[in-house]
């Protein structure tokens, strides 16, 4: 039987990796909201604000906000949504106060699927008219679906404020009461100072 290529085959990705890299690669609550801070540090955000709602049992909703640089439709398909993403790679410096950026193993994403069951993403560039506002299920990510064929809606909405990025991490999967929140913060002081807090 003589040798003849038949076809050419690629790797596919099952949607259950994104369950096993949320839990896999955050492995305590702490770490994760350090990791989401950690980009809006590399977003150059000089200001952010964390709310916890109703999070004393399972279920409720953690916001992070900040006024960092944004993102655009570009920003949100090849860079948040883009796996191993080498932005930070190909620009390790911020552009507005040339900042070392922080988050270097792109785990931030996977940070919000650790910590809740849903995220909305609402980000405005200062040169956008209109913000966008991302919804992602992460539930929908399960085992046997193709990673490619999960869709997550996107549009266009009145902008918020002038430039930023607000997370609404909804569904929280752990309770947080005072105590674990006040650990948070310690663990997210000592690990941004004293280099990640100048501007």
């Amino acid at each position: 039987m003589s040798n003849k290529s038949i076809s050419n085959i690629s790797f596919s990705v099952d949607a259950g990796i994104i369950n096993r890299l949320g839990i896999e690669l955050v492995g305590r609550s702490e770490t994760a909201v350090a990791e989401l801070i950690k980009n809006s540090y590399d977003a150059d955000a000089t200001i952010v604000d964390v709310l916890f709602k109703e999070t004393d049992t399972t279920g409720g909703t953690l916001i992070i906000d900040d006024n960092g640089e944004g993102m655009d439709l570009d920003s949100l398909r090849n860079g948040f949504m883009r796996l191993s993403s080498t932005d930070k790679i190909h620009n390790p410096i911020s552009s507005k106060y040339h900042r070392k950026k922080a988050g270097k193993k792109g785990i931030g994403r996977f940070s919000t699927q650790r910590l809740g069951k849903r995220l909305i993403i609402i980000t405005k560039k200062l040169r956008m008219d209109s913000a966008l506002k991302l919804t992602i299920r992460w539930d929908d990510y399960t085992i046997d679906a193709n990673l490619e064929s999960i869709e997550n809606e996107v549009e266009y909405i009145s902008p918020i404020k002038e430039e930023g990025t607000r997370l609404i991490i909804e569904d929280l999967r752990e309770a947080w009461r005072p105590v674990e929140i006040r650990r948070t913060y310690r663990y997210i002081s000592e690990l941004l100072q004293p280099n990640y807090i100048s501007v």
